[in-house]
Parts: structure tokens; C-alpha cells; sequence
């Protein structure tokens, strides 16, 4: 059984200590990933995060470019139905953006792989992902810019957000699930932080 998209919401923010939005999971065996980044002269990683009021699990938080962040967190079997997603930093961040990805037929016992991340500064980001056949890949994108990007073959654009806060760029895409999986962008040449994980097919 295939792991399969469900469905996908985003949402940016000005200078706040949180970012939140209202996601509708459906269909069974499902898990979510919540991915997005944020800009400050100072900024500050994610202390917490929920969905529906269940703790996230974070596969990764860093800093790049000195005044930027990217993240990665994970929930396994999300409830059904609108709920509230909530990504809350130490700080006030200048600006933010993030997405929300679920997933079914998804494995409950090991929902996700291991997480995968890359930062560089070129018009060419990419992360190779671990996966299998049947898996279901989504990435990450954060960039330095104001300008589009565009996708690498057999990638599905999900979300999509530019010029948050004046600055940075902020895509997630999927792609069917392989032994490795490379997920490409491009972009204006700039700097940029991306991650990448696979959602686990249901035996």
C-alpha cells in the first residue's frame, strides 16, 4: 500500500512569537509533517509546537544564513477534521511561514524516515532522502529572495509562499518514494536551507 498526499495549508505571518493555521486531515492510517522558517536580526528556534493540541515532533530546527531558520516536525495519526496547528518560538520572529502536509495509508508503528537537510548558497538547492517504494516524500524549501522556484522532475508543488516578510521564499513538494530520492529546486542564486523526509507506507 502506497503512502498517499491528503491534502495541504499554509499560512505566513509578521513579527510574531507563534505562527498558526487550520489544517482538515481525512482518510486513515495518517501522519502530518509541519515545515516552514523564519526571519529576524536575532532569530529564535522553535520552543513547541501542536497539532490539535498533541505535541509535534521535531526532526530538525537550525539556523542559516546567520538571520534565518528552517524546520521540520512530525505527528503520527493527527485527528480527523480542522484543527489547529501551532509552531511557537522563544523569540518574536520579524516574519514567518509555514505549511502543513498530511498523509494516509501511512505506517503507525514507524510513520517516517530519517530526515535529511542541506543548506548552500547557489540557484540549485537540493537534499537527497532516504525512502523505499511506496514512501512519500515531502520536502522543505527556505530561500534568501523574493523571486519564485521552481521543481525538480516528479515533484509535486503543495504549498507556496514568497517574498514573506520582504525576504525569504517558502515551498513544500512531494514525490513518490524510491530507494534515494533527490528533491531539486531552482531558484534566483541566494542562500537557502532546505529538508527533506518520507512518509512511511502502510504494510
Amino acid at each position: 500500500m502506497a503512502a498517499t498526499f491528503d491534502a495541504a495549508t499554509d499560512i505566513t505571518s509578521g513579527a510574531a512569537t507563534s505562527i498558526s493555521l487550520t489544517h482538515t486531515a481525512t482518510g486513515t492510517d495518517r501522519c502530518a509533517f509541519v515545515g516552514g522558517g523564519a526571519v529576524d536580526g536575532a532569530p529564535g528556534l522553535v520552543s513547541s509546537g501542536t497539532y490539535g493540541g498533541v505535541a509535534l515532533v521535531e526532526k530538525w530546527d537550525a539556523i542559516y544564513a546567520t538571520f534565518y531558520t528552517h524546520f521540520g516536525l512530525t505527528l503520527v495519526a493527527p485527528a480527523t477534521g480542522a484543527q489547529t496547528v501551532t509552531v511557537n518560538w522563544a523569540v518574536t520572529n520579524d516574519g514567518s511561514s509555514m505549511a502543513v502536509v498530511t498523509a494516509t495509508s501511512v505506517d503507525q508503528t514507524t510513520p517516517v524516515g530519517t530526515a535529511a537537510t542541506a543548506t548552500g548558497n547557489s540557484a540549485a538547492p537540493s537534499v537527497n532522502v532516504s525512502a523505499a517504494t511506496n514512501d512519500l516524500v515531502v520536502d522543505n524549501l527556505v530561500y534568501i529572495g523574493s523571486g519564485t522556484a521552481t521543481h525538480g522532475t516528479g515533484q509535486t508543488q503543495r504549498t507556496s509562499n514568497v517574498n514573506v516578510a520582504g525576504e525569504i521564499g517558502h515551498y513544500t513538494t512531494t514525490e513518490a518514494g524510491a530507494a534515494t530520492v533527490t528533491m531539486s529546486h531552482t531558484i534566483a542564486s541566494n542562500q537557502w536551507a532546505i529538508g527533506g523526509i518520507a512518509f512511511k507506507a502502510a504494510a
